[in-house]
This record gives C-alpha cells, structure tokens and sequence, in this order.
C-alpha cells in the first residue's frame, strides 16, 4: 500500500522499552526536532473491560480491518456478520460467520 514506506520509515525511530513495574500500562513519549516532548500513561488501552470501545468504534475499526483482507469482502457480507454478531446466541452454527468473511456465503 503506497503508506506502507511512510509507516516503516516512522517505525524505524521508534524505541521500545519494557518496565516490569508498569505491569499492563502503558507511557508513550513523543520527542519532536524542536526539543519539545509530551507523554501520555494509559493504564487500561482502549478496548479493555474497563474501557471499552464504543460500538459505533468497534463497527468502524472491523470494516477498516476488513477493507484490508487479501480478497475483497463484499459490504452486504460484513453488514449480515455484524447482525450475526449482535445477535450470536440465536446463531445457529457460527460457520456462517468464517463463510461470509471467505466469501463461500
């Protein structure tokens, strides 16, 4: 994809460290040319059952990821494992979901 060069350059002067005493949080620091820097901690990432991801969210981040898969999924597809998934305890066999993202459905 033509940001893919973009990604890899910013991921090329990033820097990992781990600290045990962090546990499950997280700090990120920014350092910008100019010497300014800003940080943020986040004890529970987005998505974690104390913060969860709103559902409008949710639904948004799933059709993107989709937007990616390696053969394209049409939208109706997606729109019907969304209402499968809303409604998954009256699924009756949830291979339907596996076939409607391959594209067997």
């Amino acid at each position: 994809r033509s940001r893919q060069a973009e990604v890899l350059a910013l991921t090329s002067r990033m820097h990992l460290t781990v600290e045990e005493d962090l546990r499950r949080s997280g700090i990120v620091e920014i350092s910008l040319i100019d010497g300014r820097s800003a940080s943020r901690r986040v004890d529970a990432p987005l998505g974690h059952l104390t913060n969860p991801m709103p559902r409008d969210a949710l639904i948004a981040k799933f059709l993107d990821c989709a937007g990616h898969a390696a053969t394209e999924i049409p939208r109706e597809n997606l729109e019907r494992v969304i209402d499968l998934v809303d409604h998954l305890e009256q699924v009756g066999d949830v291979a339907i979901i596996a076939d409607l993202l391959s594209g067997r459905s």
